[in-house]
């Protein structure tokens, strides 16, 4: 009888990848929507949360970030959460992504984004991507 670790596929187990490393630094002033972290999944999964840790936090209003995927790279991103780096932001502040579960194709891109604006503050952040690879619909 073959054993199963727990991380096996069947289960399910969410699996976090921190993006960032000690931190993204989100431009306070944002000409156009680009690119701040994207990298191609190696299997099917599905992303069913992210948390924003916010190492520097600022003041005034902040910069909005959105998380979506683009299909095996091809340049076009399609969102499927947004986060609002607003406010008075004390630095160790952590909180969850807007977000709709979304799954991705093995060869996919996450992508994480900053929108174009203007923005009071230059916050330092992290994101961690919670997600599912196995048995699940729409994979």
């Amino acid at each position: 009888m073959a054993s199963l670790r727990y991380d096996d596929a069947q289960y399910c187990v969410p699996q976090t990848l921190v993006c960032g490393g000690v931190g993204i630094t989100v431009n306070g002033t944002i000409a156009t929507t680009a690119t701040i972290f994207a990298i191609k999944v190696p299997r099917a999964m599905k992303v069913t949360r992210v948390s924003v840790y916010e190492s520097t936090g600022g003041t005034g209003a902040g910069p909005l970030v959105t998380i979506g995927k683009s299909l095996a790279g091809t340049g076009t991103v399609s969102n499927f959460g947004t986060a609002n780096l607003a406010g008075t932001v004390a630095d160790a502040t952590g909180f969850d992504m807007t977000l709709t579960a979304t799954a991705l194709a093995d060869g996919d891109f996450l992508v994480i984004q900053k929108v174009a604006g203007t923005a009071a503050a230059a916050p330092i952040a992290n994101f961690a991507v919670e997600y599912q690879v196995g048995m699940f619909d729409g994979a």
